[in-house]
């Protein structure tokens, strides 16, 4: 699988560079109709860019090990940084998405690509199963004992019977609403528990007491193998 992954990367990075030059006039001014085309073009480079990662995760998953790279990291700005980072479709869902930020600064040694993943994942599923004019919430919170991060939607409530189902692969839960731009792969719950637990973390799921669905994330901070504080 990586082998595959890694010779989809090359002509993918390829249509990317050549596609961003393109829409940044490199070979002359474009019209508002092929900016709009250009724009399109990348838009989808990145998500099969994206894609190509999940595979990639999905086979770490299988083969049972993961790979660690550990460095400073400052939690307080992991949500800031992911927020900012969807901003763009959220304005584009029409959702209203708020921050709720109880982080003390507290830096700790820890995988940052896949601590941020964990969080893209979760901000990603929370987009695409909140209806347009709906709300997402993120509240991160560090404490002396752990780090915590839960994102609440505003969308269908899944069944308790299939709640612990929605992180295995592939599997989708009936929402009973075909408005829902539920697209991908399937595996994006699967990727962010593994990830979670490589980290020394857990990721649950239920439903609200206000509607609507919400994810819980939790580190502890001097948990092994990856959240050591750095104070």
């Amino acid at each position: 699988m990586h082998r595959v992954c890694h010779e989809l990367r090359r002509p993918l990075t390829i249509i990317h560079a050549y596609s961003e030059l393109l829409a940044n006039g490199i070979a002359g001014p474009l019209n508002e109709g092929q900016q709009g085309h250009m724009d399109t073009i990348l838009a989808a480079a990145e998500t099969l860019g994206s894609q190509i990662q999940s595979l990639v995760g999905l086979a770490e998953v299988d083969a049972g090990r993961f790979h660690l790279i550990e460095e400073e990291v400052d939690l307080s700005s992991v949500c800031p940084e992911q927020i900012k980072r969807f901003s763009g479709r959220v304005e584009a869902a029409k959702l209203n998405l708020e921050f709720d930020n109880q982080s003390s600064e507290l830096v700790a040694e820890t995988d940052r690509e896949r601590l941020y993943a964990c969080m893209e994942y979760l901000l990603d599923n929370a987009l695409k199963y909140t209806p347009e004019g709906g709300k997402i919430r993120v509240t991160q919170l560090t404490t002396d004992e752990e780090f915590h991060i839960s994102i609440w939607n505003s969308g269908p409530t899944v069944r308790e019977e299939e709640m612990e189902r929605i992180f295995e692969r592939y599997f989708r839960a009936d929402l009973g609403s075909e408005e829902l731009n539920a697209k991908g792969l399937g595996i994006g719950l699967t990727l962010c528990r593994a990830n979670a637990k490589a980290l020394g973390g857990c990721v649950r799921a239920e439903a609200s007491k206000h509607g609507g669905m919400i994810f819980h994330l939790d580190f502890p901070i001097w948990g092994q193998p990856s959240i050591h504080s750095a104070r």
